[in-house]
């Protein structure tokens, strides 16, 4: 990046997500940066039994057409309900909400109901209790059960293309 941008400093990357802890309230966040929370493997990484919510730090601009998010709203949701905790999206151009461990998303929008307007939410997240620190199924087991319907769907559709072209083949 020190050749392509006027940046000065020396970048290192990280080896693994790192669990950020705040005292006020007392929770344990982890941080997906732009597009990270666009990849289902990313966030997965990021949560562990200890994260009570995620945080997603933005710039990009999403396309919206009449106050729906094309792109922003889905992921996120994926995201929260996929891992059982609650993500926090904020932007600086762009779509600012949050999407709860069930997928429901919460968002801001100006007083002429725009989400490019300037604004700020103030959201009260509910952590997960103590007891509750089980990971979900496609937490623990990534994308299994997807590609496991793929696989099937795939041997199904090819079980019933075999016989029609033995049938056509009889019938000339």
């Amino acid at each position: 990046m020190k050749w392509v941008t006027p940046i000065d400093g020396a970048f290192t990357p990280g080896t693994e997500p790192v669990q950020f802890k705040m005292k006020h309230p007392d929770a344990q966040i982890s941080v997906l940066i732009c597009f990270e929370d666009a990849f289902p493997e990313e966030a997965r990484e990021h949560v562990t039994p200890d994260t009570d919510f995620l945080v997603n730090l933005d710039q990009r601009r999403l396309v919206w057409r009449r106050g729906r998010a094309l792109a922003a709203g889905g992921q996120r949701r994926f995201s929260a309900v996929e891992n059982g905790v609650p993500l926090v999206r904020c932007t600086n151009n762009g779509l600012t909400c949050w999407a709860d461990a069930q997928g429901r998303l919460r968002r801001i929008f100006d007083v002429s109901g725009n989400v490019y307007g300037a604004g700020f939410m103030t959201a009260n997240i509910p952590l997960r209790l103590g007891g509750d620190r089980s990971r979900t199924f496609t937490n623990r087991h990534g994308d299994w059960f997807g590609w496991s319907c793929c696989g099937l769907s795939v041997c199904l559709c090819a079980g019933t293309i075999r016989p029609r072209r033995k049938a056509m083949r009889d019938s000339v």
